[in-house]
Parts: C-alpha cells; structure tokens; sequence
C-alpha cells in the first residue's frame, strides 16, 4: 500500500515522502529512517526514534479510512530544529477504518 507521511518542523517548515509498505508503521519508520528533509540530522538519533519506543502512531476515529496522526516520543533536534510529527494518509479503498468512539 502506498502511504504518505507529512511532518512538522519547529521553525515551521514541512515535509512529504511516500513509500510503499505494508502498514503506517513501517511508513512512518522508513520516513525517519530515510526521509530527504532528515538528511541533516543524527543517525543515531534517527534510529532512536524509530519503533514503538520513539514514536506514538493515532489511528484517527470517526469513520475515517487511512489517515493517522504521529508524534515522536524520543527528542529529535538539529541546529535548534526539531521534528515533532505529523499525519500518515493511506487512499487504499479496502484499508482500515477507524470507527467512531473506537478504542
């Protein structure tokens, strides 16, 4: 499935990037791991915010298909810029929905 991932920056800046994998996990750790705009910043702590230790993923209710919310749990900063999040967005017809006042 082809998912893409947005990100905010704290200087206010964004970021787009697409992969096909199988889940908004695998996406959003590829983004990190991977991603154009995060060229700049620390491998190491890159690969700290990867997997469920470094980031929280929000399966976004109310009927919607495909579309989560992230945010990263490990501290991501360069030059004084940060990555704080952002939303991962999946247009497959047959993915997942999220009903209203799911758990």
């Amino acid at each position: 499935m082809l998912f893409t991932v947005t990100a905010t920056f704290s200087d206010f800046t964004t970021a787009y990037e697409q992969y096909e994998v199988a889940s908004p996990a695998e996406a959003l750790d590829a983004f990190i791991l991977n991603a154009e705009s995060l060229g700049a910043f620390d491998p190491k702590l890159r690969a700290l915010a990867v997997g469920a230790e470094g980031h929280k993923i929000v399966h976004v209710a109310g009927g919607r298909q495909g579309l989560w919310t992230w945010h990263l749990t490990a501290q991501l900063e360069q030059d004084e810029v940060a990555l704080y999040g952002g939303c991962i967005v999946q247009t497959d017809r047959t993915g997942p929905v999220r009903p209203h006042g799911a758990v």
